[in-house]
């Protein structure tokens, strides 16, 4: 499910989910279980020519189970248990990176 807020496109996801690369904003709904989000890739999440990596905002919507980035996606891995939190992650072609949190 999609939905708009300030003119950003957010995608609402549950169980397990791949980013897409047309996504910016994904909100995991846990109100049924965990959600596992897995991102590409870093080095294909990377334009080597501009020098700019991809960026999500990762955030829990709701729910009482938690938002997961696997350790095999994420350096040492993310969980997100706090509703309305969330982390912003960019690749630098090697790697992602968590660059803030909310």
């Amino acid at each position: 499910m999609t939905a708009k807020f300030a003119g950003t496109e957010v995608r609402i996801v549950t169980g397990v989910y791949e980013a897409q690369p047309e996504d910016h904003a994904i909100w995991g709904d846990a109100s049924g279980g965990d959600v596992v989000i897995r991102l590409p890739p870093a080095a294909v999440a990377f334009d080597a020519a501009s020098g700019v990596g991809r960026t999500f905002v990762i955030r829990k919507q709701c729910g009482p189970h938690a938002v997961v980035i696997p350790a095999a996606d994420l350096p040492a891995g993310c969980r997100i248990d706090a509703a309305d939190t969330g982390i912003v992650v960019v690749s630098d072609g090697q790697s992602w990176w968590v660059i803030a949190r909310a």
